[in-house]
C-alpha cells in the first residue's frame, strides 16, 4: 500500500485542529501577546518561574562541546598502560571524567577485538 504526500494513511482519523494541545493554542491566540508580556514583566519583577519559562523557551540550552586535543598516550602500550594513561589525562584536567570513560570504553573493546576469549571450554 502506497501512501501519498499530504494525504493521512487514515482518512478517518481524528481531524486537524481537534487535540487538547490544538484547541489551547487556538484559545489563547489573540490573548498572547499579552501573555508573553505579563511574563516578561512578571520575571522582570523577580519571578523566577516566569523568568525561567521565558528564557528556556528562547534560549536553547547549551549542550558540551566536543573538542579535539592531543593526549599523551601511547598506543604500543598495553592496554593496562593506556587505561592508566587516560586516566592520568582525566587527573589532569586535560579531559573530562566523562571522556575519561568513553575512552577506556574504547580501550576494553579494543583489547576485545585483539585477544578475543576463548569460548572453547564451553563446547
Amino acid at each position: 500500500m502506497a501512501f501519498n504526500k499530504g494525504q493521512s494513511g487514515n482518512p478517518k482519523g481524528r481531524p486537524r485542529g481537534t487535540s487538547q494541545a490544538a484547541k489551547l493554542r487556538q484559545a489563547i491566540e489573540d490573548d498572547l501577546p499579552d501573555i508573553i508580556q505579563s511574563l516578561v514583566e512578571s520575571a522582570k519583577a523577580g519571578d523566577t518561574s516566569a523568568a525561567k519559562l521565558l528564557l528556556d523557551r528562547a534560549i536553547p540550552t547549551l549542550k558540551p562541546e566536543q573538542t579535539r586535543r592531543a593526549l599523551n598516550i601511547d598506543l604500543d602500550a598495553s592496554r593496562t598502560e593506556q587505561a592508566r594513561q587516560i586516566t592520568q589525562n582525566a587527573s589532569d584536567g586535560l579531559i573530562s571524567p566523562d571522556e575519561a570513560i568513553k575512552m577506556l570504553e574504547v580501550v576494553g573493546k579494543l583489547d576485545d577485538i585483539v585477544n578475543p576469549p576463548d569460548f572453547s571450554s564451553f563446547m
